[in-house]
């Protein structure tokens, strides 16, 4: 797995590339400040995660070792022993199942956050072509097009 240094790096990256691709759509402080309000809110969302994760982390452990454990003794059809797995086998699976879930629910923030990026792109992009530029002109209008048009054919 690669190191910390490296994953900021290459978060860094990320960034840049991304609000490269904005700054070719955004053309108004309103698109950029509604796209600041959103990476906000993520960030906050994000934050909320991460610190009731840290501050739960041993509650929400030994409720998922409960639900584990009343899985794994609840009387079914199938006649496998159950003393086959140990107490570190379902505490470690408790742990993944736990980091599994923090995981999902940061990559649902991310996902959130990108869909409403992306319909602030779109709607950048539709404002776009109703903006009225004067500083080139229309494609194939420009003067050597026009007086080729209105030559006379001979």
């Amino acid at each position: 797995m690669p190191d910390i240094p490296e994953i900021r790096r290459m978060q860094n990256a990320f960034d840049q590339a991304r609000r490269a691709a904005d700054a070719k759509d955004f053309r108004t402080p309103q698109q950029w400040e509604q796209t600041r309000k959103i990476e906000m809110h993520a960030e906050n969302l994000r934050e909320i995660a991460q610190r009731g994760f840290k501050n739960q982390y041993q509650d929400r452990l030994n409720r998922e070792i409960k639900r584990l454990l009343s899985d794994r003794y609840r009387p079914t059809k199938d006649y496998k022993p159950k003393w086959v797995g140990d107490s570190n086998d379902i505490t470690r699976r408790a742990d993944k199942n736990i980091h599994n879930r923090h995981e999902q629910r940061l990559a649902r923030i991310d996902r959130a956050e990108g869909s409403l990026r992306e319909q602030v792109r779109l709607q950048a992009r539709e404002t776009r072509g109703h903006e009225i530029s004067f500083e080139r002109p229309a494609p194939g209008r420009d003067g050597f097009e026009l007086a080729r048009e209105f030559q006379r054919k001979r």
